[in-house]
């Protein structure tokens, strides 16, 4: 999804645009668009979709002093989407949606900005970005979700002998509102009020209650450090930290509160180069979600004569994700073709509550890959690069829907209220071994002065080849046009 994609931009990539050298400044336009078919795809992505958008980044250093600018507008249309009641629907357990299909569209504005000045060895600074989104669903029952972002970072960093440090920390700001209608009153459509593992209770489709709104912050933490020896050795380490919360209520004046999130996350990625042409890579990374909810009773105000809702005791631990993952790779680079390889490996496991039930998920598989990049030179500065790869995800081991119970406590059959046939669509998905092949061309023409624009085609075709999905497949295409200046 475009809105993971561009979050993940925003906190892990400012620091990159200073590591580069202090003399370095370009301007840059991109367009670009996408397209994607087949059934192999999770529960909540679309059966197909189309995707476009537009880019304008420039880096300037005027003196000491560093300026970096980034906006982004992107735009998807994407066919039969559902069970989306938040942007992001990892983000937290609790999610109120429908499971009606349903075309959606999403809207993404993204705004970066970042300046610093260089003192002898030190430089200081501080980088902002904003992001605007706005998801809806075009089919009764119609979600329409609007959320923001926001995020501030000071940093200071020091260079010297062949050794760069920069610290950047600051903290994230996000809120999300949803709200849901129906225009068709024919017949009743209903809402699933979802706390985790697709545990839910159902009710009608009411207009006065079918509003939620999702307040959310994080304080995060980012260290890059790099070291050369002379031109033959270079040694990087990428560090972060991050720690959230969220909080969920109704939008109107009632209290009543449906949960919140404590999220947790923890990254470390070592790099070895040498002689510019053998590149090294390993990193681990750790993921932790906690859902808690309140004991929640409906009483009668007496001074406003009005129904509000009051929390009871602490709040209970309802939901727990924890995800692993490790990657180790080597790139080769010469000046008429390059090699990748490596793997990477995941390892989740997450868990719900409804008592006295405890339901629970793992997953563990790997993921091998392989790519090669080969450079024709055309005449007169053009030149085209044809770089083909090869993926598969290995299934190793999991369980779908792993239950015990309290004690000595029982529950009948009826009493539990997963959603079944979704949680079985999504593990399908997630555990499914697969195969996938890509293949990108990138065409480099030169203009006057530095000025050039790159024209890149890719397509990637993926088989699915064990589960109930096999022999579906997911087909994606895409075209985009850089004008470097």
């Amino acid at each position: 999804m475009i809105k993971i994609l561009l979050i993940s931009l925003l906190v892990a990539g400012a620091a990159d645009h200073l590591v580069q050298p202090a003399d370095s400044s370009y301007s840059k336009v991109r367009v670009g668009a996408a397209a994607a078919s087949g059934d192999f795809h999770n529960v909540y992505d679309g059966a197909s979709f189309f995707s476009g958008g537009a880019e304008a980044e420039a880096r300037r250093t005027i003196g000491n002093v560093l300026l970096y600018g980034n906006f982004r507008y992107g735009g998807e249309y994407a066919t039969s989407s559902r069970s989306r009641g938040w942007v992001d629907p990892y983000e937290t357990p609790f999610m109120l949606c429908d499971t009606i299909p349903g075309t959606t569209y999403t809207e993404i504005y993204d705004m970066q900005a970042l300046a610093a000045v260089r003192k002898g060895h030190w430089l200081f600074g501080a980088d902002l970005s904003y992001t605007n989104t706005e998801f809806a669903k075009r089919k009764d029952l119609r979600n329409k979700n609007v959320r923001m972002d926001f995020s501030a970072a000071p940093l200071v960093g020091w260079e010297g002998e062949g050794l760069r440090a920069i610290l950047r920390a600051g903290f994230a700001l996000n809120s999300e509102r949803v709200e849901f209608t129906q225009i068709d009153a024919s017949g009743e459509k209903y809402l699933f009020d979802i706390q985790g593992l697709w545990l839910s209770t159902v009710s009608g489709y009411s207009s006065a209650e079918n509003r939620r709104q999702k307040l959310g912050g994080k304080v995060f933490s980012n260290l890059s450090l790099d070291w050369k020896a002379g031109s033959a050795l270079h040694l990087s380490s990428e560090s972060r930290l991050g720690y959230g919360t969220s909080t969920q209520t109704e939008t109107g004046y009632n209290n009543l509160h449906y949960g919140d999130t404590w999220s947790f996350e923890a990254e470390e990625v070592l790099g070895v180069s040498f002689n510019g042409r053998h590149h090294f890579r390993a990193g681990i990374s750790l993921s932790q979600l906690q859902g808690l909810r309140p004991v929640q009773r409906q009483e009668l105000d007496p001074d406003s004569k009005i129904r509000r809702w009051y929390s009871y005791g602490d709040l209970s631990e309802v939901f727990w994700r924890e995800v692993v993952q490790t990657s180790v790779s080597y790139n080769y680079v010469s000046s008429e073709w390059s090699f990748s390889t490596g793997v990477s490996a995941l390892s989740a496991n997450q868990s719900a509550k409804e008592y006295p039930l405890v339901f629970s998920q793992s997953l563990s598989c790997l993921t091998p890959f392989a790519g090669a990049g080969f450079i024709l030179p055309l005449g007169e500065g053009k030149a085209l690069t044809l770089s083909p790869a090869l993926s598969a995800r290995i299934f190793g081991s999991g369980e779908m829907d792993g239950r015990k119970v309290y004690g000595s406590m029982t529950l009948e059959d009826g009493g539990e209220r997963p959603l079944a046939s979704l949680m079985e669509e999504e593990f399908s998905f997630w555990s499914a071994s697969s195969g996938s092949a890509a293949l990108r061309a990138d065409y480099s023409l030169p203009l006057s002065g530095e000025r050039n624009l790159i024209i890149s085609l890719s397509g990637k075709g993926t088989l699915c080849l064990t589960g109930a999905m096999k022999n579906k497949t997911r087909t994606t295409l895409a075209i985009s046009a850089t004008y470097n200046f």
